[in-house]
């Protein structure tokens, strides 16, 4: 996933980043304009409750720039990192196939006077990974675009376009095809300027490991750059996802007594148990079930009102690809974006007490492992 998250101290765009985590299984998580100069492990766990990713990142300069990379643990192993100034890469070797490659998250400066280091770094980078034969996939903002068909009006300076289709040419990368939004940013104005800036790249080594390879942009809702998720066509069969228990529920009215009430179900209709550790694990697991299964239903309609908003939001934004929008439509589409925006926020409130809660058994759990460990 490569996405220019706009400021990932915000509350609301650390709740999307996570929901995106989860509904699309990433296993990297490439972001850019984090605006913060260091991530606290409090940080961190927003959106990584459980600990799977290794992270590394960029520090921001000012209120500007930014970039934050993660990778699964449990699918990969980071060999090396290398850390730049417009770019952060991690050498990856993957734990099932033992395959290494490497992925290059770029932020663009904004000032393009600087435009030519970026693209040197870029292509130096590259070149050098590619004569030791890793695979290369890079991807992110670059601030800058390819053709005139990546901007909606005439205002394009043709020399930046030629520098940066002359780096892509010089380090031998091809670019993804991109389904979904045709521009990934847009300034949000009753007449809005849209660009594409954001793109992945890969060399032809990717390439041939990965020939199936995807990329979808994703529709926009808070930030002013779309998400792009890039798949590389070989998703596994993912099983259920892990139990996890949020505090919020105890903010449902009557949700303490429904526990007490089944739970007593649950005992009564236990059966012959070999002991109290095998009632007791067999119990919470039913219990288990039973709350998943709560869970998800819980809530379920404004979840669903959401998804009809946010596809709403999606055909509206293919129509503005087809035809000029009025201000009317553009003030109607940012009305539905507010509509699913303003609630992130207000779940993110929620999401502090489950942190509270992770960082509470975390230390919970250490403590105990020291103490099994002292003589």
């Amino acid at each position: 996933m490569f996405w220019n998250i706009r400021g990932c101290g915000h509350g609301g765009r650390r709740t999307q980043l996570r929901e995106f985590m989860v509904k699309e299984h990433i296993d990297v998580v490439a972001i850019q304009e984090t605006i913060k100069t260091d991530f606290t492990f409090r940080d961190l766990l927003a959106f990584d409750p459980l600990q799977r990713f290794e992270w590394q990142w960029v520090p921001s300069v000012g209120h500007s720039g930014g970039i934050l990379l993660g990778c699964n643990k449990d699918v990969c192993d980071v060999l090396h990192w290398d850390v730049g100034v417009f770019l952060l890469s991690a050498t990856i070797k993957h734990r099932v196939s033992r395959l290494s490659w490497v992925v290059v998250c770029v932020y663009g400066p904004a000032d393009h006077s600087r435009s030519p280091a970026f693209l040197l770094e870029l292509t130096t980078l590259v070149g050098a990974k590619r004569d030791i034969n890793l695979p290369v996939v890079v991807g992110g903002d670059f601030n800058l675009i390819r053709s005139g068909a990546d901007k909606n009006n005439g205002r394009i300076d043709w020399t930046r376009v030629s520098l940066f289709n002359n780096a892509i040419a010089a380090a031998a990368l091809r670019e993804a095809a991109r389904t979904g939004a045709r521009y990934t940013w847009t300034n949000k104005q009753m007449q809005p300027v849209r660009s594409v800036l954001d793109r992945v790249f890969f060399t032809p080594e990717w390439e041939a490991l990965f020939p199936m390879c995807s990329l979808v942009a994703e529709t926009r809702i808070g930030s002013d750059h779309v998400p792009l998720i890039f798949s590389s066509g070989e998703e596994l069969i993912r099983r259920s996802p892990r139990f996890y228990f949020e505090t919020a529920w105890f903010e449902a009215e009557g949700f303490a007594q429904m526990v007490v009430e089944r739970w007593g179900v649950i005992c009564a209709h236990l059966g012959p148990q070999r002991g109290p550790a095998e009632g007791w694990v067999t119990a919470a697991s039913k219990l288990r079930a039973y709350l998943r299964g709560w869970g998800a239903y819980h809530g379920s309609e404004s979840k669903k009102e959401r998804a009809r908003i946010v596809e709403a939001i999606s055909l509206l934004d293919l129509e503005a690809d087809c035809r000029p929008f009025s201000e009317a439509e553009w003030a109607h589409r940012y009305t539905l974006e507010d509509q699913v925006w303003a609630p992130l926020g207000k779940k993110r409130d929620i999401e502090r007490m489950n942190e509270a809660m992770e960082l509470i058994k975390s230390s919970m759990m250490k403590a105990r492992h020291g103490t099994m460990a002292a003589p």
